[in-house]
Formats: structure tokens, C-alpha cells, sequence
């Protein structure tokens, strides 16, 4: 078995110059955004293994009245070597934004391939 977890934070602040006249300005804004991620694998024999993931982000821009993103997904895959210079990979992910005050997305994405190493 193989497994991580990972949480961060970021903050940003910006200083940019006053511009006289101008109805639009960053200056001391800050951003924020939170994440948090996780995997596990496990060797299901010497030759196969799968792996699984999820992970979720929120970013805050700072900005007045400006929306919220939660972005959200997971993916799941199987590998399996055919001997020292074959291995074949299967993956699946699912994935989701969402924008505070709109109707968010929803992707998904698959993935069958075969690598040949020299």
C-alpha cells in the first residue's frame, strides 16, 4: 500500500499603484485559496497496481463582490506491466467547478493507452 495527504493555504496581497481617474484597482486586495488533496495505490500483484485520488480547492479573489470557486475531483487508475518494455494504462477521472452564483460543470475523462519503452 502507498498513500498521501496534502493540505495548503495561499495568500496574496497586492500593491499596485493608484491611478487617478481609474474605476478599477487592486491595490491591497487579497486572495485566498484553500486545497486538500489525497492518494492510495496499492500493488495488486508485481505486475499490476491501481491508484486512486480526490482532491478539493476554494479560492476567495479578495475582490468586492466578486464569486467564489470550489473545484472538486477524483480519478482512479490501473496499470499493468506485460514485461519489461509493455505496460498498459487504464484511468477515469471526474471533475467539478463550481462558481459561487452559477451553475457549475461537470467533466469526465478516460483514458486506455499502451507504452512501449525502448
Amino acid at each position: 500500500w502507498s498513500g498521501g495527504i496534502g493540505l495548503g493555504y495561499a495568500q496574496r496581497k497586492y500593491e499596485t499603484p493608484i491611478v487617478p481617474g481609474a474605476t478599477f484597482n487592486l491595490d491591497g486586495v487579497r486572495d485566498e485559496s484553500w486545497f486538500a488533496q489525497g492518494q492510495i495505490g496499492y500493488d495488486i500483484d508485481p505486475q499490476s497496481t491501481v491508484d486512486a485520488g480526490v482532491y478539493a480547492s476554494l479560492y476567495e479573489s479578495g475582490i468586492v463582490n466578486a464569486p467564489n470557486v470550489l473545484s472538486t475531483g477524483a480519478t482512479a487508475s490501473y496499470r499493468r506491466n506485460f514485461g519489461p518494455r509493455l505496460s498498459g494504462l487504464a484511468a477515469l477521472g471526474i471533475y467539478s467547478n463550481r462558481v459561487e452564483g452559477q451553475e457549475g460543470d461537470l467533466s469526465a475523462s478516460a483514458l486506455l493507452g499502451m507504452r512501449y519503452s525502448f
